[in-house]
């Protein structure tokens, strides 16, 4: 914008005068092609001054970083070998009853549903939301928005499905398939 502005003083007496000379369509294609010469030459110096400023304050954190570690980031010994990553424990989907269903979080492929510390995910295809003899997957917007009814709501009943997923009962008769 500063460009665009700003090179419309330059460009206006190649205006007047080709006005005064009665040639006034070629003053406003030589106004038009200095504005906006000014606006890309403009825009391409803020280009180059953004991208060299984020360059810089990368990489002044990133030497930070590495000169100045804090004490929770200096790797012991022991720690240095060991896997950051430290498996969750496997619990048992009984441990489910009776908890509140606290977050729904929808990945790209998959759902994670969460009861305080628990969380258990599922594929999306494999996870059906049923009241009654009505069953809906996750695609339909039905089973959706009983899913988002269930929030804070606890389980009543947990079972077995027998494929290696268990299927959550809530009030109402509603329950979640394929967890």
């Amino acid at each position: 914008m500063i460009g665009f502005f700003g090179s419309a003083p330059l460009a206006w007496p190649y205006l007047s005068s080709q006005a005064e000379n009665g040639d006034f369509a070629r003053g406003v294609g030589v106004f038009f092609a200095v504005i906006a010469g000014g606006a890309i030459l403009s825009g391409a110096f803020g280009l180059l001054l953004g991208s060299g400023i984020g360059w810089a304050w990368e990489h002044a954190h990133r030497y930070r970083r590495r000169r100045w570690p804090t004490s929770d980031r200096v790797p012991t010994p022991a720690a240095a070998s060991a896997s950051p990553w430290t498996p969750m424990p496997r619990r048992q989907p009984g441990e489910l009853a009776g908890r509140a269903l606290e977050s729904i979080t929808y990945r790209l492929d998959s759902i994670e549903l969460g009861f305080g510390p628990i969380r258990r995910r599922a594929p999306l295809p494999s996870v059906t939301v049923a009241r009654g003899h009505q069953v809906h997957d996750l695609s339909e917007r039905e089973a959706r928005d009983m899913l988002q009814t269930l929030l804070g709501h606890n389980v009543r009943r947990v079972a077995d499905a027998g494929d290696g997923t268990i299927e959550l009962e809530f009030r109402d008769g509603v329950a979640i398939r394929g967890i």
